[in-house]
């Protein structure tokens, strides 16, 4: 018998908005996505073992911020 057991990263959506895109400096849509990683077993997700990253994504840029863009910018 053997086990196939591992770590998985999956993304979700934890937030969307709008904020002010320091790129365009306009207002625009964005998404907040954040990283986890998962113990696996069998390659299913069974238990969280932290929280990788955070990043925003502008949807009218396409540009990559870290989670403190949405402090400075929202409005």
């Amino acid at each position: 018998m053997f086990f196939v057991a591992g770590l998985k990263t999956r993304q979700t959506t934890a937030d969307r908005g709008r904020f002010r895109c320091p790129n365009e400096g306009a207002q625009r849509r964005y998404r907040h996505v954040q990283a986890r990683r998962w113990f696996t077993l069998f390659f299913i997700p069974l238990i969280p073992v932290g929280t990788q990253r955070e990043r925003v994504h502008c949807e009218g840029c396409g540009t990559i911020y870290g989670p403190d863009v949405l402090r400075q910018h929202v409005s």
